[in-house]
Formats: structure tokens, sequence, C-alpha cells
């Protein structure tokens, strides 16, 4: 980590002691956090930051991979969707491109884990975005943690997004997403990293099931709209603490900005 960069770490279980909820790994006697980043969540700078325009120089991509091989974000200037699958790291960009990263470029806003399954899931005839997420939520132990899913399958349909790069002055994330560009697929067959994140974080992260993708031949992608499938191979990691990398620069204002 950066010398002088501010660290959080939120202990789920403590947090939010006085929750009755199931027995975790922690408690089972297993190892849940070896330092080598399994069952952390590592998250850089925060969903407020972004909104008002944070868009660059927070983490190089070869630290986020040391912190884990899986996860999702965006690049410095907001260039493009960050997909990050065993171990690499895309970002498809504002026209429809996936370009693999070098571990010097940087990225203002990402979260990544040493993805371990706890759980596997196979879904069948999923009729949306929002159709994978209720049934996925019936799978999960508790709703006040994280957790991160691996997606794989073959896509009936999908629907999804990225923006052109920006330079500074940074508008806000509201205005950048004004010109996202869709992109739409059929029988696309890829990786789809998500992660489910609790409301009470909303601040950090964008609460709900936050998906990106990233095809099979690693040639496109983007934040995750909409989707259909006949079959989807969902790999759950149940996660039990987060690790904040706070923004470097002073964040004077929040949404709305």
């Amino acid at each position: 980590m950066g010398e002088h960069r501010r660290t959080v770490l939120v202990g789920l279980a403590s947090a939010l002691a006085g929750c009755a909820a199931p027995a975790t790994k922690r408690e089972q006697g297993q190892n849940a956090d070896a330092g080598d980043g399994s069952d952390t969540l590592y998250h850089v700078s925060t969903i407020d930051a972004l909104s008002c325009g944070h868009f660059s120089d927070e983490v190089a991509i070869g630290e986020l991979l040391d912190n884990g091989g899986f996860g999702l974000g965006t690049v410095n200037g907001i260039d493009g969707e960050l997909a990050v699958v065993d171990g690499e790291a895309y970002a498809v960009s504002g026209d429809g491109t996936a370009t693999e990263l070098e571990r010097s470029t940087r990225t203002p806003f990402a979260a990544v884990t040493a993805f371990e399954p706890d759980a596997t899931v196979e879904l069948e005839n999923v009729e949306s975005f929002a159709d994978f997420g209720d049934r996925v939520t019936e799978e999960l132990p508790r709703t006040d943690h994280f957790h991160a899913l691996r997606v794989e399958g073959t896509f009936e349909y999908l629907r999804t997004r990225s923006v052109d790069g920006q330079i500074e002055p940074y508008p806000t994330l509201e205005k950048v997403l004004e010109n996202e560009t869709i992109f739409e697929f059929e029988g696309v067959e890829g990786s789809m990293p998500t992660f489910f994140i609790p409301e009470q974080f909303e601040g950090i992260h964008p609460p709900g099931y936050h998906a990106h993708f990233i095809t099979a031949d690693r040639d496109g992608g983007g934040h995750v709209y909409d989707l259909r499938a006949d079959s989807l191979t969902v790999e759950i990691d149940h996660l039990q603490s987060v690790h904040v990398e706070l923004a470097e620069r002073e964040v004077e204002t929040y949404p709305p900005c």
C-alpha cells in the first residue's frame, strides 16, 4: 500500500454485532483471512468520491491485483469498465473494445478479492438481471455482508455499457453517464464478476448487485444492465471484511456534488 494512503478496515461481524447470523468461516474454525486477501474485499476509494469526479491517481493495477485477482471497477479518467478475472485486468472502453491492462495503469475506483468459492448455484432460465439478483439472494446466508459472485455461462442476451475517457477538470459521474454507450450481445460466452453490496455501505459502493462482463475471447464486455440466459453457473464467496483505501484527494463535497 502507498505510504501516505489512508485506509479503513471494516470487520463485518464486529461492525454488525448483535445481529443474529449463521456461523461464519471464522466461527467454524476456518481461516477467514490468512493474509492473502481471502475473504476480504479490497476496495479502492468510494462511490461518493467517484460520483464527485475523483477519476484518477489512486492505486496501480499491479497493486490492485496483488490484493485480489477477481473484481471490477474503472481506470484512470474513467476510461472504460474494469473487469478482473483469473488475475488479469481488462478495460472495456467507450468504443466497446477490451484491452488487458499494464500493471502501471491506475484506477480511481475498484473492488477485488482473492476469490475462494463457498457455494455453487446452477441457475436455469434466467429472465433478467433483476431475476438473477432475486434468485441469488435466496442463496445468501445473510444480506448485511458483502458477497463475491463469479458467474459463468453463455448469455442468450446481454446489455452492457461503457463510457469514453475524461480529461481534467473532470465532470461528475452523473454528467459522464449522460453520454454512455450501450452494447448488446446475443449468444455470448464469458465471465461476469459480480458483487453483492449491503444497503448500509452505499457511500462506499452502490448497493445491490454490481456486475461487469468480459467475453470469453476477451474482446468486449462492460457494466451489466440486463441479461437473459438458459443456464448460468454462479460461484459465491461469502466475504468477512472490507479494506477501503480512502481517496488521496480531499473529498470536499458529496453527491449530488
